[in-house]
């Protein structure tokens, strides 16, 4: 009999990318609440730089999780390979009713796990997705404060005053909106983990061995 091919989605996965984190601007954060000291605003500045501060994620910690997912999808995968490679050279000795009985189980457990390995791949890459948005929201407010700094630092705040003012109101608008929209990207994006965690839950199991791959009298075996 011609053997058969397992199941699964073609081709290599490939996990996402994770963002590099900017240093935060301690010196440019000092010098910007100085400025906004000068025309009383530097208690709101502040807490809008400490708002900035704050969204920096934990990589190390996230990128951890996301690293287990990709381990645990690259173990299913490996095992399943290494279960095709057993059997797929059977059907050379192997034929009759047990046999296809036989194949088609070990079909039907590689296209399982092949298919447990996208869910988990998939998650890891959920989580770095997760991460990024969080790397990319920090990142964002770190150039807000030098750019808010850079355009401020040419006034004076005795003889421009409202211009200073302004720069500043500008500056923790943005914050704000900024803020905004990370935690409802973050949202949309603990949404679809939501979603994931119930493609976990509904990951399959092994298929019992059928009763007539286990029938000798069913075995047809050619020793060559």
């Amino acid at each position: 009999m011609a053997g058969k091919s397992g199941g699964g989605k073609a081709g290599a996965s490939r996990s996402a990318s994770a963002r590099g984190l900017q240093q935060f601007p301690s010196t440019a954060a000092s010098d910007l609440i100085n400025i906004a000291g000068m025309v009383f605003k530097a208690n709101e500045v502040k807490e809008q730089i400490e708002v900035a501060r704050k969204l920096k994620p934990n990589g190390a910690a996230i990128l951890d999780v996301a690293q287990k997912w990709y381990m645990a999808s690259e173990r299913i995968g490996s095992s399943s390979k290494i279960l095709k490679s057993a059997y797929k050279g059977l059907d050379i000795y192997w034929d009759g009713d047990a046999a296809e009985i036989f194949f088609d189980l070990m079909d039907d457990v590689t296209g399982v796990a092949d298919g447990n390995r996208e869910t988990l791949f998939e998650v890891g890459n959920a989580v770095v997705d997760l991460y990024n948005t969080a790397a990319d929201g920090y990142n964002e407010a770190v150039l807000a404060i030098g750019s808010a700094l850079k355009d401020v630092t040419p006034l004076d705040p005795d003889k421009q005053r409202e211009e200073v003012i302004s720069v500043l109101e500008t500056f923790m608008s943005g914050m704000n909106a900024r803020r905004q929209a990370i935690q409802h990207s973050l949202s949309a994006k603990q949404a679809k983990m939501v979603e994931l965690r119930g493609q976990i839950l509904q990951i399959q199991g092994v298929a019992p061995v059928p009763a007539g791959m286990t029938d000798m009298r069913k075995w047809e075996f050619d020793p060559r």
